[in-house]
């Protein structure tokens, strides 16, 4: 499945849309097929065996069903998610592209697959010099609440650094990963030691991009030792 005739920015935009509608279409389903099973447990018992009461209990059966088979469809794309991941990381990436564009285009119930596909598709863009889709999706995925299958929010805030500088935005870079240096208890957000190689290298790149050299010049007593370490 590609997407290549479509101009790239739009491309993105309508696939960030699209993605956008169908986590809140997922998120209104699980309201009334959970609505709907609990009112066949219940309204059926206060009716008792009219016709009404037996309407209910066969509405809360269909919506059992219907979630079941909405589940065993999720966790069959959240398998394809995390096949994707492991292809982009091989550096597979069109293959990567096909598992997740076919996970953007169809349902999930599941938001963390749905937006761990965003992830992968961000990656793969990343790879492909294709920076400004890249970050319009990471961009997506850190707007959203809910976590994602793959990808934590470090990195997704890393990637949308790398890609905002690349594509000609070193402000908006800039303003991508200052979060990453609050301090914060919250072990979600400690980096660990590759994602601090890729803060640092970022760092350096920004710098130098806006002319600070004399910032270039004082980290280099703490960047050397992280540098060796490569």
């Amino acid at each position: 499945m590609t997407l290549s005739a479509t101009p790239p920015g739009l491309e993105a935009g309508r696939l960030v849309r699209s993605a956008g509608q169908r986590l809140a279409l997922a998120r209104v389903a699980v309201f009334v097929l959970a609505g709907l099973v609990l009112l066949s447990l219940f309204v059926p018992q206060l009716l008792g065996k009219d016709r009404m009461g037996d309407v209910v209990g066969f509405a809360g059966l269909a919506a059992a069903a219907v979630w079941v088979l909405l589940g065993f469809n999720a966790a069959r794309q959240g398998r394809r998610v995390r096949e994707a991941a492991a292809l982009a990381t091989l550096g597979r990436s069109d293959l990567a592209e096909q598992r997740a564009l076919a996970t953007l285009e169809g349902f999930c119930l599941l938001r963390p697959v749905t937006l761990g596909a965003a992830v992968v598709l961000a990656r793969v863009r990343q790879t492909q010099g294709r920076h400004a889709e890249a970050a319009r999706l990471a961009a997506f995925v850190l707007s959203r609440r809910e976590r994602t299958l793959t990808g934590g929010k470090r990195t997704i805030r890393l990637l949308l650094g790398e890609s905002l500088l690349a594509a000609g935005d070193p402000a908006g870079a800039s303003t991508a990963i200052r979060p990453l240096y609050s301090p914060s208890g919250d072990k979600d957000q400690q980096l660990d030691l590759d994602e601090a190689l890729r803060l640092l290298s970022l760092q350096l790149r920004l710098d130098a991009a806006a002319g600070q050299w004399q910032s270039l010049y004082n980290a280099l007593p703490t960047s050397m030792p992280m540098v060796e370490l490569l």
